[in-house]
């Protein structure tokens, strides 16, 4: 739509730029850091805290708010934001919407009806269901075998996302390919 969108971690706020003369304007958060835990809130209205990655799809924005340790969803034609997954505490748990805990969710990919989602502090590769907000681990660090970084980007064709990991203390890297 002539517009890029950009996690503004130091302004705790994400930015829409207008590709076609260059305005910016805010479009989730106060510039403020802040705990809160929307639910159809103004998003300009509602502070976040440190957000690191956007991804665009359709009318929606996701959001992974690492300071947070949660997944949010803006409705970009109504400007509402809510929680779509994480309790806000930090941990590696799956479950539905705020059941599930993330370390620092950062990069993001699209996946069918899925985020994948890199999760930073607690090392892993998720799932996140953009309907339901359901939260899969698919891959995370273990003991000596399998210890691994995730890559924070992705190369997509077709329906195939590859998520690139990269080996840690010589171990080896779990197969990663999420396939629609």
């Amino acid at each position: 739509n002539g517009s890029l969108y950009v996690a503004d971690r130091g302004n705790h706020s994400v930015r829409r730029i207008d590709l076609a003369d260059g305005s910016v304007e805010t479009v989730l958060g106060t510039g403020r850091a802040g705990r809160a835990r929307p639910d159809g809130a103004d998003a300009r209205a509602t502070a976040l805290n440190t957000p690191v990655d956007v991804l665009a799809a359709g009318d929606d924005l996701f959001v992974s708010v690492a300071g947070q340790q949660q997944m949010w969803r803006l409705d970009l034609p109504t400007g509402r934001v809510w929680v779509l997954a994480g309790s806000g505490e930090q941990g590696l748990v799956d479950g539905i919407g705020t059941a599930a805990a993330f370390g620092a969710p950062a990069g993001l990919a699209l996946a069918g009806r899925q985020l994948i989602v890199a999760d930073a502090q607690a090392n892993a590769l998720r799932a996140v269901s953009i309907d339901d907000g359901r939260v899969e681990t698919l891959a995370a660090e273990r003991p000596a075998a399998q210890r691994f970084t995730i890559a924070c980007g992705y190369d997509a064709e077709g329906d195939t996302v590859s998520v690139y990991l990269t080996p840690t203390e010589g171990g080896t890297i779990p197969d990663a390919i999420v396939e629609n």
